[in-house]
């Protein structure tokens, strides 16, 4: 697939690294409108029940219908048990710009296996169209060139110190990474950070 080879190439860390080119890794809280590009995928049944309860594992739109994750989070799951959550800052509940996609198909890196960081990278296909939404909703910008030494890296999510998922997106500290490791884990092509 032409797609998943040009992030490959292109990117090689994406999910929770986010490349800041030059700007200061912080910890504490970020909203929707400094990472429009933030969401989710969640189980379809706990959602109906209560939204925010079927968190699977965090996402982010590069595409009008693609998510991007990790392998790992959607191998050997249905398309149709799952949904995408993106344009919220809050990891329960529906605001104005919320917008809750049926998931139309996953597909994998071909060479990922369980349990092995390098090549886990999923993409979700969203049965619907996602356009932008000024400071709500956006895609992620997608680096063409190769990324420059020392550039600064931040984990974004919804996870927490504790075994209790936040409701609120953090940068996390733990997941960020020295520039020196950054630059050779994004220069490693297909390589995903995960811990």
């Amino acid at each position: 697939m032409v797609c998943l080879a040009i992030l490959t190439i292109n990117i090689g860390l994406l999910y929770l690294f986010l490349l800041m080119n030059g700007v200061e890794a912080y910890r504490g809280k970020v909203t929707i409108e400094e990472y429009p590009y933030l969401g989710s995928l969640r189980y379809r049944k706990k959602e109906s029940e209560l939204a925010g309860s079927g968190y699977i594992c965090a996402a982010t739109l590069i595409h009008n219908r693609v998510l991007i994750t990790t392998a790992e989070c959607i191998k050997g799951k249905k398309a149709e048990d799952i949904l995408g959550a993106v344009g919220s800052t809050y990891l329960q509940g529906i605001t104005t710009t919320s917008l809750v996609l049926g998931i139309a198909a996953f597909r994998c890196h071909g060479l990922y296996k369980r349990g092995v960081s390098s090549y886990n990278i999923g993409l979700a296909f969203t049965d619907e169209d996602t356009l932008p939404i000024k400071g709500k909703l956006g895609y992620v910008p997608i680096a063409m060139t190769k990324i420059r030494p020392f550039t600064k890296c931040v984990g974004i999510g919804w996870a927490a110190d504790t075994d209790v998922l936040s409701t609120h997106p953090i940068a996390l500290p733990n997941y960020s990474v020295s520039p020196k490791t950054c630059y050779r884990r994004t220069r490693t092509i297909a390589t995903l950070v995960s811990r």
